[in-house]
Parts: C-alpha cells; structure tokens; sequence
C-alpha cells in the first residue's frame, strides 16, 4: 500500500523515512493545484516599483531590535487596523520587484514545525533591508544563536514592548543603553565573559528604571555538572552574582539596578532552576533571579500568542513572586 501512495519522487523518500530531505522538495515548489502562491515557495519578484514607507522601516527596524517574529506580533506592534492589508504588504516585502530586492525573509526552519501549515508565518531580516536601516543610524544587532533560541527570544523581548505600549511604561532597548555606556554587551565578571541574550530597561510612570538581563533557557545546557570545563546554566547564574556583587553592571552596561529573567520551556525544568539559586546564590540575591516556563516553546514547538503577560503577571523567584510592571 505504501509503494502505490508513493507516486511522486518526494513522496517515495519520505514513504522510505527521508524525513529530514522533505523540506528541500517541499520548498521548490511554488503554487498548488489552485495556482496560489505556497508560504514556503522562494521570492517571486513582481512589478517594476515599491515605495516604502515609515511603517515598513519601523518593521525593519523592530526585527533587527529582536529577532525573527510572526505576523501576528508585527500587527500588535504596528497597531495593524487590517490584518489581511499587512499581510498583502509583508509578502510584497517578502516577493520584490524586479529592481528591488527581496527586503523579508521567511526562515525556512518555520516550516519543520508540527504546526507550521496552520501558523501565522515569521518573517526576519535580508541583507537589503539591513542596509537600509544602517543607512538611517540604527545600530545593526548581529545574532549567530540557533534559530529556535532566538525566535524564543524575540518572541519574549517583543512582547515585553508591546505590553509595555499598552501600560504606559517606557521601554528601553538594548541599543540606547549600549550606546548611552559607551560598551558592549559582553561583560566581565571575575568569573569569565557574560553575554546575555538581551538587556532592556522599563522607565514607570514615576519616573523610577529597572533594568533586565534576559536568558533564554531550551534546556540545551546542563544545570549543575561536576566534571570541570563544561558550561552549565549554574555557573551562569553564579556569573549573575558575581557581578551583582560587585555591582559591575554599573561600570559594564551603565546601569544603576540588574535583575536578570529567565524563560524556560517547561515547569519542572522551572523548579530545577530555582533549586540552583536556592542552592549556589547568596539569599540576599535571590529576588534578583526571576524565572517563567512556557511550554510553546519545546520540542514541538508553536508560534505563541503574544506573551504581553510576562509583563503583567508575576515572575517566580526563590522565596515567591514579583511583577516587573511595579516599580
């Protein structure tokens, strides 16, 4: 039965269990049997001219702030009155024309999701349209991290800013607080070199700051290890201490508060992590090293609902919770 379904060279490998050669026959395909254009076909350039706007440098400038996000996190951010209407326009973007090159691109690796038929589509950065926001003085943010690490990172930094516009807070970008101290983000410790995954502040209505370290955590690291040389989770958040301990922050990132958040992708990997802290960080730091796990993000991964809660609802900590929304 199996032989007779597979009628089709692509069919056949993946009947024999080529499943990791699907993707490459999936993608040079570009219409179905309706003639419509498949998400997963290449650019197909169209037309002599595209006039952009402020909206579309305000998209460019917003992935490069965070990463790759899906459509639906685009409409939040540019308050979208129509999303069919961005829609059109990302994938005009995404197409070209004949002189303009493709400025969108659609990260291939969103469609070895289970649920990447039914998914909005993400959209990242090309090479041209990196050009045109360092052309402007926006400062361009080179990411090398697995695609998975930094979707989840942008999916958590963007929706920090969205639900920021809607209370009414001020956020705080990683470019202006690097550009105001004069650094970069890497900073040391004592212990080594710290790179976190992302640094943004909140200003609150009273005028008060709080400034965040953001770790992503897919549980691609160990927590503790006792054989020396390997990294571990533990001995970054030790890292966090010794540089809260010193108050190095200040002198690294010109900042005059840290507390650093960590978002994993499973309670029980939650619970893991606050026994680290409650084990190998001082209790006077405890309330410095808040954790939330969202499950979307796993091995069968999904395009998430905009996570404005992180902002709104309570980080756990050691010894209870905080919400990040109070000054």
């Amino acid at each position: 039965m199996v032989r007779r379904a597979a009628s089709c060279g692509a069919c056949r490998r993946i009947a024999a269990g080529y499943w990791q050669e699907a993707p490459r026959y999936i993608l040079r395909m570009t219409k179905d049997v309706l003639s419509r254009r498949l998400r997963t076909a290449k650019p197909q350039p169209s037309g002599d001219r595209l006039a952009l706007t402020e909206g579309d440098l305000a998209l460019f400038e917003l992935l490069n702030r965070h990463g790759p996000l899906p459509t639906t996190y685009l409409a939040a951010f540019l308050r979208a009155k129509s999303l069919g209407y961005l829609q059109w326009r990302l994938t005009r973007l995404y197409n070209g024309t004949r002189n303009t090159p493709s400025l969108l691109s659609r990260p291939p690796q969103q469609f070895q999701s289970f649920a990447a038929r039914y998914q909005p589509l993400l959209y990242d950065l090309t090479p041209a349209s990196r050009r045109l926001i360092d052309e402007r003085g926006t400062t361009l943010i080179e990411r090398t991290d697995p695609f998975l690490h930094r979707f989840m990172g942008a999916c958590v930094g963007a929706s920090i800013e969205i639900g920021c516009r809607k209370q009414g807070l001020r956020y705080i970008p990683r470019m202006e607080i690097l550009a105001k101290a004069g650094k970069p983000l890497a900073a040391q410790t004592g212990r080594g070199i710290l790179i976190p995954d992302d640094l943004f502040g909140l200003q609150y209505r009273d005028g008060s700051y709080r400034f965040f370290a953001v770790e992503i955590d897919r549980q691609t690291e160990s927590l503790e290890r006792t054989t020396i040389g390997y990294r571990t989770f533990a001995g970054k958040l030790e890292n966090y201490a010794a540089l809260m301990g010193m108050q190095g922050y200040k002198e690294c990132w010109g900042v005059p508060n840290l507390l650093v958040l960590t978002v994993t992708t499973s309670g029980p990997h939650l619970e893991g992590l606050l026994g680290v802290v409650r084990k190998r960080i001082p209790q006077q730091l405890w309330t410095r090293f808040l954790f939330k796990a969202h499950g979307e993000f796993c091995m069968r991964w999904r395009v998430p609902e905009t996570l404005c809660h992180l902002l709104l609802t309570g980080w756990r900590y050691a010894d209870g919770n905080l919400y990040i929304a109070d000054p």
